[in-house]
């Protein structure tokens, strides 16, 4: 069995908030991993690894990030610590547009600054969550169509969705080879 806090569980038990027997049970090899704003030095390695990590989950094409993404990322606090990161590489990797990920686009996904643009702008700016899913249904499917030279049928089994419905998803959004 594993177990984790972020809690001082001495302390804890001093303060009446935690059981020693409970603990003792627990604590046969104790590890303690420092939060990552304390090693920064771990942040390319996980960003790659979760890149690539949802690039063969998700059977889209591995996206790189750019120095200066690395360098804005290791500027950021990672109060959630990993689990955070992890969701925030996710997130530039389906809303950031181009081949690599930059810092512009850390800027407006992951650190809140700045004013999105192109896709990810216009995508970020719906005014209903409902045309917030639309649009970004809209740009993740004409992304991989274009991935796939629009080979409708290889879209399809990458993103794994019947044929049919892509092609109704496409005739919905007016999607064309040129758009």
């Amino acid at each position: 069995m594993i177990a984790a806090t972020n809690k001082d569980l001495a302390r804890a038990i001093e303060a009446g908030d935690f059981r020693e027997d409970l603990f003792y049970r627990l604590n046969v090899v104790p590890i303690d991993v420092p939060p990552l704003r304390e090693r920064r030095e771990d942040i390319p390695m996980l960003v790659q690894h979760f890149a690539e990590m949802m690039a063969k989950r998700d059977h889209v094409t591995p996206r790189s990030f750019d120095a200066g993404a690395i360098e804005h990322l290791l500027g950021l606090p990672w109060p959630g610590n990993v689990r955070e990161l992890r969701n925030t590489v996710e997130r530039l990797m389906i809303l950031s547009s181009g081949e690599r990920v930059r810092a512009e686009d850390v800027d407006v996904l992951a650190a809140g600054k700045g004013q999105a643009h192109g896709a990810t702008g216009e995508i970020l700016s719906a005014d209903t969550f409902a045309d917030f899913k639309d649009r970004a249904e809209r740009a993740y499917i004409a992304r991989h169509l274009r991935e796939n030279d629009w080979n409708v049928a290889e879209t399809a089994r990458r993103i794994d969705m019947p044929r049919s419905n892509l092609y109704k998803k496409i005739e919905k959004y007016g999607l064309t080879r040129e758009s």
